[in-house]
């Protein structure tokens, strides 16, 4: 590829030393290309080496979530749903205020759809988080959330990224090579405390799974 570049007129600039490759530099040095390979190869061989460091520190994480550390990640409990909150000892987590919110999001669910759940909730003066008024989004987001029973889903968000590329990649006809399979999702019950239980939960998800209708489908 990087002949290819060069030999189609390319000028190409290492921003480490300053060095420009183009196809009038590698005809009078042919050892500037030996040098830039070695160098991609010390680069490539960093890459793996940081890249299997954090695979390991990733493992640690995910062995101190198993173990119910609230401190697992982001110290002082700075990860997590904003709904629970650590205990004065830092040793457990605890249901604050927010909780009562996702209850009320779990109840208008069970009686209307996500936009009218989302104008009672502004109505009524309750917002999000961050301060905000409440969208379709965002009530979805607390609604399929399984940290609502308590549960943790670790590689939750990779999972939801694959699976629509996945998605995608099947609506445009399978153009282009296969996205990745989506990962696993490794669920830890009892991480959290529940706002609501997992019955509940459960009957949730099935509720919105009999109101929802896939875009492509309504073209």
């Amino acid at each position: 590829m990087f002949l290819a570049l060069a030999k189609g007129g390319a000028v190409i600039v290492d921003l480490q030393d300053g060095q420009r490759y183009s196809r009038e530099s590698l005809n009078a040095d042919p050892l500037a290309l030996v040098k830039l390979a070695l160098r991609i190869q010390a680069a490539h061989k960093y890459s793996r080496r940081l890249s299997r460091r954090v695979g390991e520190q990733w493992s640690q994480v995910r062995a101190r979530y198993r173990s119910g550390d609230p401190l697992a990640r982001g110290g002082r409990g700075r990860r997590k749903p904003y709904w629970v909150s650590l205990s004065a000892d830092e040793k457990r987590w605890e249901l604050n205020e927010h909780a009562d919110t996702v209850r009320r999001i779990v109840v208008l669910l069970q009686m209307h759809g996500a936009t009218q759940a989302a104008q009672q909730l502004n109505a009524h003066g309750i917002r999000t988080s961050t301060g905000t008024r409440w969208s379709k989004n965002s009530v979805l987001r607390i609604a399929h959330d399984p940290a609502i029973c308590g549960a943790l889903a670790l590689g939750r968000r990779a999972h939801a990224d694959a699976h629509a590329a996945l998605r995608r990649w099947e609506v445009s006809h399978r153009l282009g090579p296969p996205p990745e399979v989506p990962p696993k999702v490794e669920t830890i019950s009892g991480y959290w405390p529940q706002a609501v239980t997992k019955e509940v939960f459960d009957r949730l998800q099935w509720s919105l799974k009999q109101r929802w209708h896939e875009p492509a489908s309504k073209g």
